[in-house]
């Protein structure tokens, strides 16, 4: 058994998609899907179809781009913050996908048990106090020297 892991599938891209299609059964692998599925829910939930049956277990936590509130289509209002993160849960756990909100889960490796502990660390600027507005969002991160880069 391996304990595998991926990032920045970016699903967005045909090219990506397909070479995620082409991915060959893992038997009793383990998988984690380290962000940045895509931008959509569709990206996720295409990578969850595919995944789940071709690995024993899944763990997903989310990127930047999972997180982005975008409409996903011409009607829509786009889910941000905290529902859109607790909606991006619900489709993971939907799949039987381990979240940052499930408990940890132990690997056993050839080295012995390897907890995994998929975290969610808020890096999106929708998850800010009411009183802070969109705009000055980053400004007010960088007071509290909370942002990826200066």
């Amino acid at each position: 058994m391996t304990l595998w892991a991926i990032s920045d599938l970016h699903l967005a891209s045909e090219v990506n998609r397909d070479a995620l299609s082409s991915l060959p059964d893992h038997g009793a692998d383990w998988l984690i899907i380290a962000g940045d599925i895509g931008e959509k829910f569709d990206h996720l939930k295409f990578a969850l179809s595919i995944l789940t049956r071709r690995f024993a277990k899944v763990i997903w936590v989310p990127g930047n781009h999972d997180l982005w509130a975008i409409p996903e289509a011409q009607s829509d209002t786009a889910l941000a913050g905290q529902e859109r993160y607790a909606a991006l849960v619900a489709l993971a756990q939907s799949y039987g996908v381990l979240t940052p909100e499930d408990d940890f889960a132990t690997f056993e490796s050839d080295d012995g048990p390897l907890t995994i502990a998929p975290l969610f660390l808020l890096y999106d600027y929708s998850f800010r106090p009411a009183s802070v507005a969109r705009p000055p969002v980053v400004e007010w991160a960088g007071e509290a020297i909370s942002v990826c880069a200066a």
